[in-house]
């Protein structure tokens, strides 16, 4: 780039009437508004086609990812298949036992042995507190 010293040697070459008709700021201040007013040449990428076909291959590529974690959610085994097969097999006394075997003790039984309508009110506030742990 030619700064205003070049620019005035230059200017005195072509004789001192010349010189004094240049003015190096205006010749930079044109100079520049020509440059600004240039259409400068894009990115390719910044082209509005290429960023939509990018906006929706990111889209696609999303809902296919979503869509696969949720169709792969619901693909796998089921945990209680192999429980499910081996009472299958068993007779009523059998699944009796099993139920009775599952049965737990638990603070509330004692008081609910007869069933909820033959309890009092007051009972039935003794149950509440004892399952909100009062």
């Amino acid at each position: 780039m030619i700064d205003n010293g070049q620019l005035e040697h230059l200017a005195r070459r072509l004789g001192d009437e010349e010189a004094r008709r240049i003015d190096p700021e205006a010749t930079a201040r044109a100079v520049l508004r020509r440059l600004r007013e240039a259409p400068r040449p894009g990115r390719w990428w910044r082209r509005p086609a290429v960023l939509r076909v990018a906006a929706a291959a990111v889209i696609l590529l999303a809902g296919a990812v979503g869509l696969e974690r949720v169709l792969s959610r619901g693909a796998g085994p089921d945990p209680s298949y192999p429980i499910l097969v081996e009472l299958a097999d068993l007779g009523a006394d059998d699944l009796a036992e099993v139920l009775d075997s599952l049965v737990f003790e638990a603070p509330v039984s004692e008081l609910v042995s007869g069933g909820l309508g033959a309890l009092s009110e007051a009972q039935l506030r003794e149950i509440l507190a004892v399952m909100d742990g009062d």
